[in-house]
């Protein structure tokens, strides 16, 4: 399976989670929502990384070459995505 094939549902599923984060948030005005919200925007940030390096996007960048700003880009966001799902879990 390609990048593309494998990021293009992977959105998709974000975009519900974001969807869902803003209604709750709407709903209860509580922390957890906007950790969730903010995890999930974090985490389709990765996605949108990956769908641009798999459509050869922005070669002036150097996107999908090692230690392109990509890279840095789509780490930073997994980890403090993941970071922010696991306090969403403590709230």
């Amino acid at each position: 399976m390609t990048t593309l094939s494998k990021a293009i549902p992977v959105g998709g599923g974000f975009t519900v989670l974001i969807t869902y984060a803003i209604g709750m948030f709407r709903r209860t005005r509580q922390l957890s929502a906007v950790l969730l919200g903010l995890s999930a925007v974090l985490l389709m940030i990765v996605v949108v990384t990956h769908v641009a390096e798999a459509l050869l996007l922005g070669p002036s960048m150097r996107w999908g070459e090692p230690s392109s700003p990509d890279h840095y880009l789509d780490l930073a966001s997994a980890v403090l995505g993941l970071v922010f799902v696991a306090l969403t879990c403590v709230l």
